[in-house]
C-alpha cells in the first residue's frame, strides 16, 4: 500500500498536483481511512496534528484532487458530499443502521448494467445500494 510521505509526493507529481505538506497530509488520510469522509471530518481529524490546516485548504486541495483522478466525489445522501480514494469500477453501500459506506466489488460490475446507445462517452457511472450491512444484519 502507497502510504509514505515520498511514495504520495511521487503519486501528486505523476498527476500533476504540486505536492504541498497539506496535499500530502490529506491525501494520506484518504489512503489510511476509506471511510469515504466529507470534507469536515478530514478537517477536524487533521487540524489538531496540523493546526496551520484550514477548512479552505481541506475543501480546496479535494477539489484538485478531483480534478486530477485522485479522488471520486459521491454524494449518496443529499448535502451529503463524500470522497473516495478508490478510484476503481466499484458500486457502494450506504447501510441505514451504522451509516457506513461500503464498496462493492465485482468481476464485472458492468456486465448486467445497460449500456448508452452508440455514440455516448461515458465519463463516470455511480451505482449505489442502500439498505443493512452485515454486521448491522447480525445485531440485534
Amino acid at each position: 500500500m502507497m502510504n509514505s510521505r515520498n511514495q504520495i509526493s511521487e503519486m501528486l507529481q505523476k498527476h500533476g498536483i504540486r505536492p504541498s505538506e497539506q496535499r500530502i497530509v490529506i491525501y494520506h488520510y484518504l489512503l489510511d481511512h476509506r471511510i469515504h469522509p466529507v470534507a469536515e471530518t478530514i478537517y477536524q481529524e487533521l487540524v489538531s496534528m496540523h493546526p496551520t490546516l484550514s477548512r479552505t485548504t481541506v475543501y480546496n486541495t479535494l477539489k484538485c484532487f478531483e480534478k486530477n483522478g485522485l479522488v471520486i466525489p459521491l454524494t449518496i445522501e443529499d448535502g451529503e458530499l463524500r470522497y473516495d480514494v478508490n478510484t476503481s469500477l466499484h458500486a457502494h453501500f450506504k447501510c441505514r443502521k451504522c451509516n457506513l459506506i461500503h464498496d462493492i466489488f465485482a468481476d464485472d460490475l458492468t456486465s448486467s448494467l445497460p449500456h448508452p446507445a452508440a455514440g455516448y462517452q461515458v465519463e463516470s457511472m455511480h451505482l449505489d445500494y442502500y439498505g443493512i450491512c452485515p454486521e448491522c444484519a447480525g445485531k440485534k
